[in-house]
């Protein structure tokens, strides 16, 4: 009895050190585990904020440009509406039927040009290549991306390429054959034959024309100032909300 007895002790000794060691054993695979998962935690916590910051430095990136395009919108509406003076002077100046005077040379020459603006797209362009998916806010994103794939777009896409084409094919054919540039800072011209001029039906007709485009391109600019005037806040807001 007492051999059986030793042997079963010997086995129950044994067994207990089998279980210690099981345990020893799981207890160190659960820390490697809590281990392991802390520290994917931490690394998505820290991928997070690098992310978060990234998020708000491209804001401000593209606060300034829009902010920037709103100065162009401005600075574009008032050359149009300088020129829209010009031309509405001139044809007063016809219809009235004064006598030439050198202060119209200056008017004149707004014929054959118009302001073109410098949009400024690189930040958006950066937020392209980071990828859209950065900015959290949806309302931010669907109205960054308005800013320049619509509104400015309006600008450099139609009202631009309006521009052009009509310059091209109308205006300036017939400013080549009826006035010559003689001073280009500020530029001036001279008409050929001014009390021609004056009773050119074409030249008025081409006065119109431009007035009601450049009348276009007030409206335009400053519809589009106004929305670029929004993001600005809202922009605003996001960043402030993100840094506090």
């Amino acid at each position: 009895m007492s051999k059986l007895f030793r042997r079963v002790r010997m086995d129950q000794i044994g067994g207990n050190r089998v279980t210690k060691y099981v345990l020893y054993a799981i207890g160190e695979i659960v820390l490697l585990v809590i281990g392991i998962m802390i520290a994917v935690q931490i690394n998505n916590w820290n991928e997070i904020k690098q992310q978060r910051q990234l998020e708000l430095q491209t804001l401000k990136e593209i606060r300034g440009s829009v902010e920037t395009n709103l100065a162009e919108m401005k600075i574009l509406s008032k050359a149009h509406a300088d020129q829209i003076t010009h031309f509405k002077d001139l044809v007063a100046h016809m219809e009235e039927d004064l006598p030439y005077h050198d202060s119209l040379e200056t008017k004149m020459a707004a014929i054959f040009g118009w302001y073109t603006p410098l949009f400024d797209f690189a930040p958006y362009e950066t937020l392209k290549t980071r990828g859209v998916e950065l900015i959290s806010n949806d309302t931010i994103k669907r109205n960054i991306i308005a800013v320049y794939e619509k509104v400015i777009f309006r600008i450099t896409d139609g009202l631009e390429k309006f521009e052009g084409g009509n310059s091209t094919a109308v205006v300036l054919p017939y400013f080549s054959k009826h006035f010559e540039l003689y001073k280009t800072s500020p530029p001036k011209v001279r008409a050929n034959d001014y009390e021609r001029l004056k009773k050119d039906p074409e030249y008025r007709n081409i006065l119109q024309l431009l007035i009601g485009i450049r009348s276009f391109g007030v409206n335009l600019s400053n519809a589009s100032a106004q929305g670029l005037e929004a993001v600005v806040q809202l922009l605003n807001k996001e960043i402030e909300k993100q840094e506090s």
